[in-house]
This record gives structure tokens, C-alpha cells and sequence, in this order.
């Protein structure tokens, strides 16, 4: 796998290509905030309801073209 070039590049190219049915609103972030212990702990909850979000993108994405075929 490549390593990242630029943190912020790739932040700023998902938040202008994210579908909004699979971003991250202001109710996940305070779910997240109000139940991690430290801040180590909210990145890791944050990445995992990222990374939930994203397989969720992906199946809908299969789906879809399955049911064009």
C-alpha cells in the first residue's frame, strides 16, 4: 500500500467528493466526542465510523451495479 503523501491533500479531496449520505455530521462528531475517553480514543472512534461509512459506500456502490446488470 502507498504511503500518504499529504494528510491535508487527501482530507481536502474527500471533503469535496464525500456523498452526503455517507459523511460525517455534527450528531456522529458528538456521539464520538461525548463518548471517548481522551483524544487518542476519539481519532481511532472517529476512523472506525469512517471506515464503517466508507464499507457501507462500497456495498451500496456493488449493489447498484449488480442490479444494472
Amino acid at each position: 500500500m502507498a504511503m500518504v503523501k499529504n494528510t491535508m491533500e487527501v482530507i481536502k479531496e474527500a471533503t469535496d467528493n464525500i456523498d452526503v449520505f455517507y459523511d460525517l455530521r455534527v450528531g456522529n462528531v458528538n456521539d464520538i466526542y461525548c463518548n471517548s475517553s481522551n483524544p487518542i480514543d476519539m481519532i481511532i472512534n472517529a476512523f472506525r465510523f469512517g471506515y464503517m461509512q466508507g464499507s457501507k459506500a462500497t456495498k451500496a456502490y456493488i449493489n447498484k451495479q449488480k442490479e444494472r446488470k
